[in-house]
């Protein structure tokens, strides 16, 4: 497992290392978190190899995670990794938390919340504006 040096024993999982979400995970792996992330296109986690664990699917990252992070383009992209066979769903453990930060329309995030509320996951809708050169300086987690 990669060690990001992480002193807290909050399990934490990111999805969606693109221009948006990659900054956020940039931040994250500054912290911590005991993290794992996962990425539709693999060649994205390579950068945070060293400090992270990176899953095979987002089920297992949903499996080790307390909370997710989603930070991916639409609708259909959320649904994707959350909703299919092996998405965060799956392996999301009662009582963990997904924090959807892509922009999405309210109804799909009320039916998403509806959908995860089943297993007992709840879900947070924290959508993101992309300003130039914002996200390299957010503070988005307090240590």
């Amino acid at each position: 497992m990669a060690d990001n040096g992480a002193s807290s024993d909050l399990q934490v999982g990111f999805i969606g290392l693109g221009s948006q979400g990659g900054p956020m995970a940039r931040h994250l792996g500054e912290s911590d978190f005991a993290l794992t992330f996962w990425a539709r296109r693999p060649q994205l986690t390579a950068p945070f190899e060293d400090i992270v664990e990176v899953a095979l699917s987002p089920a297992k990252l949903g499996a080790g995670s307390d909370i997710v992070g989603i930070c991916v383009m639409g609708d259909a992209d959320v649904d994707e990794v959350i909703l299919r066979d092996d998405g965060v769903l799956a392996g999301m453990a009662p009582g963990g938390v997904i924090a959807i930060h892509s922009t999405l329309h309210p109804d799909t995030c009320r039916a998403r919340a509806t959908r995860a509320g089943h297993v007992d996951v709840d879900v947070l809708a924290e959508p993101v504006l992309l300003l130039e050169g914002a996200l390299q300086t957010l503070l988005l987690l307090e240590r």
